[in-house]
C-alpha cells in the first residue's frame, strides 16, 4: 500500500487531470509497517549471478492516472567493481518488487 497526498483541484483548461508533481520523499507499508522513502535511499537487486543491480532513488512522482512512480539512478555491481547504467523510471509497485533489500 502507498500513502500519497494529493492536491485537489482543476487545471487551467477545467479538467481534473493533475500536473506531474516530483516528490523527494514518500511513505509506504511493507509487511505491515510503514516505510519512510526518500531521495538518496539505496536498494539492491541479486541477479542470482555475480552481478548486483543498486538503485538510488532521485525522487517520485504520480502519472496523470495517480500511478506513483520512482526516478532512480541505477549501477551494475560485479565484485565490487561498479558500472554506471544511467537514470530510470519504474512504477513504484515493480521497483519494490524488484530492488526488496534495502542498502541505506
Amino acid at each position: 500500500m502507498v500513502i500519497t497526498l494529493k492536491s485537489r483541484g482543476e487545471s487551467p483548461s477545467g479538467t481534473n487531470v493533475q500536473p506531474r508533481r516530483e516528490r523527494s520523499n514518500m511513505i509506504a507499508r511493507r509487511g505491515g509497517k510503514l516505510e519512510y522513502l526518500r531521495a538518496g535511499n539505496t536498494f539492491r537487486h541479486k541477479n542470482g549471478g555475480p552481478v548486483e543491480e543498486l538503485a538510488e532513488i532521485i525522487s517520485f512522482y504520480s502519472d496523470s492516472n495517480g500511478i506513483p512512480h520512482v526516478r532512480f539512478e541505477l549501477s551494475l555491481r560485479r565484485n565490487e567493481l561498479g558500472v554506471p547504467g544511467g537514470p530510470r523510471v519504474l512504477a513504484f509497485s515493480s521497483f519494490r518488487e524488484r530492488f526488496s533489500e534495502r542498502l541505506r
